[in-house]
């Protein structure tokens, strides 16, 4: 099942390099019609706190590191495999975030100030 998500006000900081996205269970590349998808993780901004999300798109995302951007067309997919739920976040791309500047910075360290670990 896939569920679409109104994040119009949320912010989105690319926390890394996109990565070939593999399956779980075989541990091979995934493909879509014949093109590589690709896992971008995010971090999830509301002004006050964040969340890092890994979202699936197929093919090159064109996105860098420290850039802020907005999904196109996200989604949250759930579906039940042996008894567990399961949920993953995908979209059809990125857009570059013209109002960057009013995008917070992440904590240094998964929400903890500082960077002390």
């Amino acid at each position: 099942m896939k569920i679409p998500l109104d994040l119009n006000e949320a912010k989105f900081l690319v926390l890394g390099a996109p990565r070939e996205r593999v399956d779980f269970e075989t541990k091979m590349p995934v493909v879509k019609d014949g093109v590589q998808v690709m896992s971008v993780e995010l971090a999830l901004l509301d002004g006050a706190e964040w969340l890092p999300v890994r979202v699936s798109v197929a093919g090159d995302p064109g996105v860098v590191q420290g850039q802020i951007v907005k999904p196109v067309a996200p989604a949250l997919n759930m579906t039940s495999r042996r008894g567990e739920v399961m949920t993953w976040w995908t979209c059809d791309g990125f857009e570059a975030d013209g109002d960057a500047a009013a995008a917070p910075a992440p904590a240094p360290a998964r929400g903890k100030a500082g960077g002390a670990q």
